[in-house]
């Protein structure tokens, strides 16, 4: 499949398919490509585990190479490819029950549609995780930042580690609030919150 590809759209044909393994992607936006880079998934797993291969492209050599799975290496929120453009992916996934698979694809949305604000425009989990047992999310929400707005960007009054769009919000507004929920969360914690969301350009000057 081509790396642009809507993440949505790619989990949706496979439970249609009875297809088993992305069920885990359920409410992830992006792409497959960005879902791939940034290894996207849950605090358990990541999309990477479902890789077979990549097609890229290698900006030193201007080549298209095919990467197998044992060529790539994955960590936490990261896939370590630096000097590549992904142009195509081969996911690896199992052939199911499509009732059950179908059914567990729907009950991860909906508990995500319970505790993560679905319902405005995000780029998902904003920061990554200090550790295991110190959540960025609560760490956010207990530095008294839930609710906090920059013009239309707003961190999420359901989840702390978005940061929502309340209609109008630019890449500056996001990018402002990303920067004080770090000041704030510093000076509480003396931790700093490493972004998960990847920025390109210099977005602080978009308007």
């Amino acid at each position: 499949m081509e790396a642009g590809q809507p993440l949505s759209t790619v989990c949706k044909y496979a439970v249609n398919q009875g297809l088993a393994g992305l069920e885990f992607c359920a409410g992830i936006p992006g792409t497959v490509g960005g879902a791939i880079i940034m290894n996207a998934g849950t605090a358990d797993q990541g999309i990477g585990n479902r890789v077979y291969s990549l097609e890229v492209l290698n900006l030193n050599t201007l080549s298209i190479q095919t990467l197998k799975k044992d060529a790539l290496t994955f960590s936490y929120r990261r896939l370590h490819l630096d000097n590549h453009l992904i142009l195509g992916i081969t996911l690896a996934l199992s052939p199911g029950d499509p009732a059950r698979i179908k059914q567990t694809y729907e009950d991860i949305l909906i508990r995500k549609q319970h505790t993560q604000p679905m319902d405005l425009p995000s780029a998902g989990c904003f920061f990554k995780n200090p550790g295991p047992d110190r959540p960025a999310g609560k760490l956010i929400e207990e530095s008294g930042l839930k609710g906090k707005t920059i013009q239309d960007a707003q961190v999420s009054l359901v989840h702390a580690n978005y940061i929502v769009n309340l209609g109008h919000a630019t890449c500056k507004d996001i990018l402002a609030l990303k920067q004080h929920i770090q000041q704030q969360v510093l000076k509480r914690y003396n931790i700093v919150l490493e972004t998960e969301v990847i920025t390109t350009g210099d977005g602080m000057k978009n308007e």
